[in-house]
Formats: C-alpha cells, structure tokens, sequence
C-alpha cells in the first residue's frame, strides 16, 4: 500500500458504536480512520450525514451502495452495527469485521435508556442504577452472535498494543485490506463505471475497464508503474471520450493526477 497525503477516492464505510455505548472506541477507530485517509480510501460515516429517522434507511443504503469496503468495529455489539454489518453482507461488498479482544455487549445502556419513574425513583427495566452499573456485560463472541454457519470472519485486536508492534490495529489492518484489495478494486470498479455501463458499447466498455483496472492497481500499490504507462492510459481514456462521446469517470482522472504526483 501506498501512504497517500490527501483524501482518497475509494469509498469505504466505517460503522461504530457511539461513545456513550462504548467508552474506550476512539482507541479503536482513530487508527483505522487514520489508515485509511493515508492509504487511499474516503471514509463515509452515518454520523456525519445526520439523517432524520424517515430518511436513515434511504441515506444507509445510498452510502453502502457507493462503498468498495466496509469497516465495522463490532464492540458493543448494538442492534444499529449489527443490522448495517448485515446489510452489507447481504450486498456482498467486502467486509472487514474487527473487534477487541476484551469486547461486551453493551447491555447496560441499553436498558439505561429505558428509564421510568417508581414511586419517586428512577428505575430502568425495574432495576435500580446500582443493580445496572454492576451488572457485568458479557463478552462477545466470534461464531455464536452473529452465525451458526462458519464464513463469518472476525479479527480480534488489542486496542492497547503499542505502535511497533505486529500486533498494533494499523499493522493488522494493512494485511486484511492487501488480502481483500483484488475484490475491494473489483467493487469500486463496477461502482465508478455503472452510469456508462448500459449505454456504451461492449467493445467500448471493455476499453474503458481495462484502462479503470490497471489505474486502480497502480493507485492501490498492487502493481508498480511508470511514468509513461500512466500517460499512455490517460491518453487512451482521452481518445476513447472523443470517439464514444461518453464521460470517463472523474475519480479516474483524480488518480491520474495523483499518479503524476506522487511518482
């Protein structure tokens, strides 16, 4: 992979469970934000759309279906996580599942939010506040709560382990995103070329996706690259937009440039 100093053109959603949920998840998530802003990828976070609750379900599935990767960090287990992990599934984009090694499920704020007034005190699903801060929430596991089939790949990380470290989230994540950028590029390819997908040629297309594979290689760091293989790609996708009058799409021509740049 690449370190790249701007932001990417992969789209990627990351999902998460809110802070008040899962106290310790910006350990978890700043470095995979990080990584993922230096390697290529435009995060996408519901939280940052701030939908109404009429329209959460169109704004999720506009976002899943414009993403080549989803990130979900499964801590906490809440029923939000768990229903966009299987949203996305249900897509088959790909997935990359991560959750640390002495993760809960999060039950205390849930029954928290369920707060009512007896007899002058709060109670929450019948229990006093004590009775629900000492509850112990139990820990989630790999297979059981989410599939009883196997298939379900879950990484396991140490949220404390130190930077150098093999261990350490940034290095776990580089290899699970190596082994998955093959598809990840697939995906994102079928993505940027769907709205010239059925109006052009057969012949033409080819084209077009084939010079679309080879940039996306080049700017993932699959494949090395020179200078004049770069020019000669964008020189073809030029011709094939005069002779076809079809638009090339411009996240194509973003990493062109980056190309340039950065070589």
């Amino acid at each position: 992979m690449r370190d790249f100093e701007r932001e990417g053109e992969i789209s990627c959603f990351l999902v998460y469970s809110d802070r008040k949920h899962v106290e310790y998840i910006n350990n978890i998530l700043n470095p995979i934000r990080e990584f993922l802003d230096q390697n290529g990828f435009k995060v996408r976070l519901l939280s940052e759309v701030t939908p109404g609750e009429e329209h959460y379900g169109q704004v999720f599935e506009d976002i899943v279906e414009q993403c080549a990767l989803g990130v979900i960090i499964l801590d906490g287990f809440r029923p939000n996580v768990i229903y966009e992990y299987g949203y996305l599934r249900g897509k088959n984009k790909p997935i990359i599942a991560i959750q640390d090694k002495n993760a809960c499920i999060a039950i205390k704020s849930i029954i928290k939010s369920n707060e009512t007034i007896i007899n002058n005190k709060k109670k929450y699903c019948g229990l006093t506040k004590k009775m629900v801060d000492d509850l112990k929430e139990p820990p989630i596991g790999f297979f059981t709560q989410l599939s009883d089939r196997a298939g379900v790949k879950v990484i396991v990380v140490d949220r404390n382990a130190s930077l150098g470290s093999s261990d350490h989230l940034k290095n776990i994540l580089k290899k699970e995103i190596k082994l998955l950028m093959p598809k990840i590029i697939e995906e994102w390819e079928n993505i940027i070329l769907k709205p010239i997908s059925n109006n052009t040629k057969p012949e033409i297309l080819h084209r077009v996706r084939d010079n679309t594979h080879k940039i996306l290689e080049y700017y993932s760091g699959i494949k090395n690259f020179t200078i004049e293989e770069v020019k000669s790609i964008s020189q073809e996708l030029e011709n094939l937009e005069k002779e076809a009058t079809i638009e090339v799409p411009p996240q194509l021509y973003d990493m062109i440039g980056f190309l340039y740049y950065n070589n």
